[in-house]
């Protein structure tokens, strides 16, 4: 009966998520400025596929991270949980 409820439910939301939703690949300059940010960072901090994400949202203006990444809230981005 939950599996029949999900199955309802995910069908009922999916098409509103997906008619919403915008894949973003990153430009070549941003491949490149992501790399530069890696290499200058200790090996602490964020790795390269957190760095190309901080330009491409930079780029666009992007302040909200629907993660809990704490390397977003260290680039200073607004994480959502």
């Amino acid at each position: 009966m939950l599996a029949r409820g999900l199955l309802s439910w995910l069908l009922t939301v999916a098409p509103l998520v997906l008619q919403n939703l915008n894949l973003i690949f990153p430009r070549d300059e941003d491949w490149h400025l992501g790399w530069k940010n890696y290499q200058a960072i200790d090996t602490n901090r964020a790795g390269i596929v957190d760095q190309i994400s901080f330009v491409v949202m930079r780029r666009l203006g992007i302040t909200k991270a629907f993660t809990n990444d704490q390397h977003f809230r260290t680039a200073g981005f607004e994480t959502l949980f």
